[in-house]
């Protein structure tokens, strides 16, 4: 994808309107993996499997990466209703918005993004996820308008430090064929076994606003009040902090 070079300041009401409009265009894995070295606190693409780059006249704005599930497909709710109406279920699994961009973009990035991907895979549940322990809670899924669902139940799982790099334990598995510690630090004798804490988490219903209501219907004893910072105790996320400090950890190791 060409980023879009820069045209000035709007001069009229109709410029203004063209500037204010996006544009979402799948991209190749690679553009995907250079924006969230420089702009995510993760650094990387997860499980992103498709990637969507969101543009307006001028520039990038953002990326959001989209990817298969990781819990059990028989179980719970989600799953359930994901079966009774012929759903596949996805996540999202990276998205970051470039440096200075106006209060309101990452919840214009992620709609447009959602968009895209929905006329890509068609009807679909969509999950995502908050994490506390980097001052997550959500608050682009609220505005965006997702079912929220309450905490996850990590039940044991861990995340890894790998070479300087968080790694979820599937793909730590995928990579190197197992998650033993001993075997691990073979391969980075600094590698860190970081045990997952409880997330929040949402789903979102693409489909047309018919079967949409049916669903979120079928949905709505799973359904719970949207977290609150000041209730939670969760202080403003710091990005850029964040990936500093993911910086600083490269240089450690």
């Amino acid at each position: 994808m060409n980023t879009p070079v820069s045209i000035g300041h709007p001069r009229d009401s109709a410029t203004i309107a063209k500037k204010n409009r996006l544009h979402v265009e799948a991209v190749k894995i690679h553009a995907a993996a250079q924006f969230f070295e420089k702009f995510e606190h993760l650094g990387n693409c997860g499980l992103g499997v498709w990637h969507y780059a969101v543009s307006n006249e001028e520039v990038l704005l953002g990326m959001i990466s989209f990817g298969t599930t990781c819990f059990a497909g028989g179980r719970g709710k989600i799953s359930v209703t994901a079966s009774n109406f012929g759903l596949p279920v996805y996540q999202i699994a990276r998205g970051g918005t470039s440096g200075e961009t106006p209060f309101n973009t990452p919840s214009r990035v992620l709609s447009e993004a959602i968009r895209g991907f929905h006329r890509e895979q068609g009807d679909c549940l969509l999950i995502a996820y908050a994490d506390r322990a980097f001052n997550e809670m959500g608050t682009i899924y609220q505005a965006c308008n997702a079912l929220y669902t309450g905490k996850t139940d990590p039940k044991g799982q861990s995340n890894y430090i790998i070479e300087g790099r968080w790694m979820s334990g599937w793909n730590v598995r995928k990579r190197f064929g197992t998650r033993a510690m001993q075997t691990l630090r073979e391969i980075d004798k600094n590698a860190i076994r970081v045990p997952l804490t409880s997330k929040y988490r949402y789903a979102f219903v693409l489909a047309a606003p018919l079967r949409k209501r049916q669903i979120l219907a079928a949905m709505a004893e799973i359904a719970r009040p949207y977290p609150k910072r000041n209730i939670e105790c969760i202080p403003s996320m710091d990005v850029k902090e964040l990936i500093l400090k993911r910086g600083q950890s490269k240089l450690d190791v």
